[in-house]
């Protein structure tokens, strides 16, 4: 399957606790969620492209994660 940006990405939700472990179902992970960027990385080798939950491009903002993506073994569907 092949994503191509812009994504729509889970928002984060208030919680007074976090769930305990595998608690989420199929195999679902969680993440506190301090202040600051929330972000989608597209990336495979020779390219990247950092999203904003808004859909804004991000990867200028951010040129040392961007570099790490192009540099990444990632699957290459992202085009």
């Amino acid at each position: 399957m092949a994503l191509i940006p812009p994504v729509q990405p889970m928002l984060a939700e208030a919680r007074s606790e976090l769930p305990p472990e595998r608690a989420l179902p199929g195999g679902l992970a969680f993440e506190q969620k301090p202040d600051g960027y929330r972000t989608l990385l597209f990336a495979g080798p020779g390219h990247a492209h950092l999203q904003s939950r808004n859909g804004a491009d991000l990867s200028g903002a951010f040129p040392e994660i961007a570099a790490a993506g192009r540099a990444s073994r990632g699957s290459g569907l992202w085009r």
